[in-house]
């Protein structure tokens, strides 16, 4: 009942004339205003741990996340395109590691990454995280090149779980924010 690892894993052969690829990363909560310690990839927003095979996913519960439903990220997917050709892959990792590196063997080149998450939700009805269908918050695709023999560094990629709240719409009276303004008086 969790999401499903994606499809299509890189296939490469370790080579002194490929590079790599290292990630970090870490999940943040903006519902909750909460940037995780590195390693936690999930949330209970109860003071009590969840039963059976919920609790073992996810052991981390109490005052982290008060305002946010429970959520799990169990694995992180980096993906690899190629843009000068060839086929694009996926790399992934367990989410608590906070840190992936590809093998040596992507060929020199200029490509396409993408670090993303699918995040599982808790459901009361059977006691366990469910595919939540879908994905975490994650940074738009970075460009760079490979070179052979080294590793590009994707540090620092945060991960979002929920949406921040959204603000009241806004007013047409009773405030600076709302005051009309004299379009080109002073441009």
């Amino acid at each position: 009942m969790l999401c499903p690892d994606p499809g299509n894993e890189c296939a490469c052969e370790n080579g002194a004339d490929r590079g790599a690829v290292v990630v970090r990363w870490r999940v943040s909560d903006a519902q909750a205003g909460q940037l995780l310690p590195r390693g936690e990839c999930c949330c209970i927003p109860d003071d009590s741990p969840l039963p059976g095979l919920a609790g073992q996913q996810c052991q981390s519960y109490g005052s982290q996340c008060p305002k946010s439903p429970a959520w799990l990220i169990r694995k992180i997917q980096l993906h690899i395109t190629p843009v000068e050709g060839g086929t694009p892959c996926v790399v992934t990792a367990t989410c608590t590691d906070a840190e992936l590196q590809t093998a040596y063997c992507l060929p020199p080149g200029l490509y396409d990454l993408q670090v993303t998450a699918d995040v599982d939700s808790y459901d009361k009805s059977c006691d366990q995280f469910v595919c939540a269908n879908r994905p975490a918050i994650s940074p738009p695709i970075i460009r760079r090149k490979i070179t052979a023999g080294q590793a590009v560094n994707l540090d620092g990629v945060v991960l979002g779980v929920n949406p921040p709240p959204t603000f009241p719409p806004k007013t047409t009276r009773g405030g600076v924010c709302s005051a009309p303004t004299d379009a080109g008086a002073g441009d």
